[in-house]
């Protein structure tokens, strides 16, 4: 059967996909925002918010998107058990630039991105140590990991390969919907990104022994896919 893409059947989503090519940020965000809620978190228990700031009380910076959550999952419970100035826990972090935005803003977005999810790990740092992140412009993202005792800066997670504040090390959502829906699972299944496994994983999730292999791409921006600078 092959792959039906959510951007050729679903008419709002297409047209979203447009306004981000040409129009500036507020389009763009508005594309990553609907294709979040109504794609990708999609059950009850997730909360996508705008403009949100890191701290719940006396903080003016804000994240362009985030993604939310009570944290209810028994799973979970001790972890939860460990917030102590947030209610609400973050599973992923955005933050975006407009389709012609430059090298420049999108290192800054980078930039940006971790300081600010850095800046809620501290504030619970008893509780998690990494944060999902995701970075993009117009109708371009990539996916990373923010660790409170990292690199110091954002760690790659799809894709995989590429240089941080690289245009070219991104990838277009629609192009490469397949590819996203395998990151997504993963990132659904993982409060807590661990570096050390984003590689293994790509390997065993595109190896004809891995566990979702059928027609996956490899996790290099730079292989037979369409061009991710498209």
């Amino acid at each position: 059967m092959s792959f039906i893409s959510t951007f050729d059947s679903d008419r709002t989503l297409s047209q979203l996909y447009h306004d981000a090519k040409r129009l500036p940020e507020y389009a763009s965000t508005t594309l990553f925002g609907h294709w979040l809620r109504v794609y990708i978190f999609t059950e009850k228990d997730w909360v996508i918010s705008t403009e949100r700031p890191t701290r719940e009380h006396h903080d003016r910076t804000r994240l362009d998107i985030v993604v939310q959550t009570l944290l209810l999952d028994p799973t979970y419970a001790m972890i939860k058990s460990k917030f102590l100035r947030n209610t609400w826990i973050f599973w992923l972090t955005a933050e975006g630039k407009k389709q012609k935005s430059g090298r420049e803003d999108l290192r800054y977005a980078e930039e940006q991105a971790y300081t600010k999810t850095w800046n809620y790990l501290h504030e619970n740092k008893d509780a998690v140590r990494s944060c999902w992140v995701m970075t993009y412009f117009g109708t371009q993202a990539r996916l990373w990991a923010c660790q409170y005792k990292g690199s110091g800066a954002l760690e790659a997670f799809l894709p995989l390969e590429g240089e941080n504040g690289e245009k070219s090390s991104y990838l277009d959502i629609k192009e490469n919907e397949h590819y996203f829906n395998i990151g997504w699972a993963y990132i659904k299944e993982n409060l807590v990104p661990e570096p050390n496994e984003f590689e293994e994983f790509w390997r065993l999730t595109t190896s004809p022994a891995g566990p979702s292999a059928e027609a996956a791409p490899d996790p290099s921006p730079t292989d037979d896919r369409p061009s991710s600078s498209s």
